[in-house]
């Protein structure tokens, strides 16, 4: 729409410098009044589309400057979800003598003895949480989304 209001400008100056040719070789005074007048219609005319134009280009930079911020964010996003699933690799799902599923760490350090357990509705959000717990019931809770389970039942 800025190329078809661009365009219009031009046209109407276009049309203002003609005038004036036309009008530099007249001697009548009417005719010159006419035209002076003229003139100032399509000069006003113009300036007011350039106005229109100025106007719309602002909102065109403010626009791309929101859609900068957005693919930025999604950029970041991309990025974190990459950067899960290349450390999702590190943890494994296994059964808990329950038939209920939690995650723990392939190779962690000292071995998978006291290794502790990793919230399944969090992992699956992309999100480590770690379960806290008691040992004496195998009560499990996660402190971020709250879920519980007693894992060995």
């Amino acid at each position: 729409m800025a190329v078809i209001e661009a365009a219009a400008v031009v046209n109407t100056l276009k049309g203002a410098a003609d005038l004036i040719d036309k009008l530099r070789g007249s001697d009548d005074r009417d005719q010159l009044r006419a035209g002076v007048a003229s003139l100032a219609d399509m000069l006003v005319d113009a300036r007011v589309k350039a106005l229109d134009l100025i106007g719309d280009r602002a909102l065109l930079i403010d626009e791309r400057a929101k859609l900068n911020e957005r693919v930025k964010a999604l950029e970041a996003e991309v990025a974190r979800v990459t950067d899960f699933g290349e450390n999702s690799q590190k943890y494994e799902r296994i059964r808990m003598p329950g038939g209920k599923f939690v995650f723990r760490e392939k190779n962690p350090p000292g071995g998978n003895a006291g290794a502790p357990f990793f919230c399944p509705q969090c992992f699956m959000k992309q999100h480590i949480s770690i379960l806290q717990g008691r040992i004496i019931d195998s009560f499990h809770f996660c402190p971020n989304c709250k879920w519980n389970d007693h894992l060995n039942e």
